[in-house]
């Protein structure tokens, strides 16, 4: 199946974001968590990216959003999605975005992995069902032959 999804991906992806900065109607759940806890968000995002523990990234988050220096994190951490997926490198843009932007890129971002998650996750479903359907037809049908005893009075 991974190669099933690295192919998968390479259609999928156009590379450039499939998901509007701000197209926060697009998935209102997103947008909402984005807004009030933006640093959450974050956490499970680079959780999804590089397996980086949510806690951890949530609290390197929010101790930078301190200094007023959370972009620089987030603008590294946009990068490594961007090579992932694939996605065409745009250094300007992910500066300004995480700059000016930040809780509208990380909706993004969570909106796109969400997305990819889910397209994955119909073609594994589907891979299992193509399987146990050939699995059914290879098998074999046996009759059973019940032999019933003999009664002897």
């Amino acid at each position: 199946t991974s190669m099933v999804k690295y192919i998968f991906s390479s259609f999928l992806s156009n590379r450039l974001f499939v998901e509007s900065l701000c197209g926060c109607c697009d998935d209102c759940g997103i947008c909402c968590f984005g807004c009030v806890a933006p640093a959450f968000l974050f956490g499970e995002n680079i959780e999804k990216i590089d397996g980086t523990n949510c806690v951890v990234a949530y609290c390197a988050y929010s101790l930078l959003c301190d200094t007023c220096t959370c972009c620089f994190y987030h603008f590294y951490k946009r990068g490594v999605l961007r090579h992932k997926y694939g996605l065409r490198k745009d250094q300007c843009n992910d500066c300004a975005v995480t700059f000016f932007c930040c809780q509208c890129a990380i909706c993004q971002e969570a909106r796109f992995l969400r997305k990819r998650s889910m397209s994955f996750s119909r073609i594994e479903i589907d891979l299992n069902l193509i399987n146990l359907v050939e699995q059914q037809q290879v098998m074999p049908k046996h009759t059973a032959i019940v032999s019933q005893p003999s009664s002897t009075f």
